[in-house]
């Protein structure tokens, strides 16, 4: 597209959570989630079993993640070991939290999950993708 290092060139990314120009780049507006909600998110999917990608404004780190899953994200996503398996030391490095992502390649029961999970739409968005099996959290418009 020829947008790469472009001045007043913008990308919207993390559905909507951050905002870069292209040029550097460089971070324009953030929307970042709670903590303590990225926390709930995160315990609940250990619970399930599922992987995860939690995103943070300058890094992707990943929970239990298969090959595949590495694999097909090759090119679009460099993860990084999430420091001791939980999310204690971002949170205290002071870590802003763009979105969560469960990865399930049963995507019926990924949907399924949905009415379980229900407590976490009051505060924050809920996204699926069939092209890719996951369901996304952001705060960035909240209910």
């Amino acid at each position: 597209m020829g947008q790469a290092d472009q001045a007043g060139q913008y990308t919207i990314c993390y559905n909507g959570g951050a905002v870069f120009e292209n040029k550097g780049p460089r971070l324009i507006s953030f929307t970042g989630m709670d903590g303590d909600l990225v926390e709930e998110i995160f315990k609940r999917g250990q619970e399930l079993g599922l992987g995860m990608h939690i995103y943070t404004e300058d890094q992707v780190y990943g929970y239990q993640l298969t090959q595949e899953e590495i694999d097909f994200c090759q090119g679009r996503a460099d993860f990084a070991a999430l420091p001791g398996g939980d999310l204690t030391a971002l949170r205290a490095s002071g870590a802003r939290f763009a979105k969560i992502l469960y990865v399930d390649t049963d995507f019926p029961r990924l949907k399924k999950l949905r009415k379980d999970l229900a407590d976490f739409e009051k505060v924050s968005e809920m996204s699926f993708s069939s092209f890719h099996p996951t369901a996304t959290w952001n705060s960035t418009r909240p209910r």
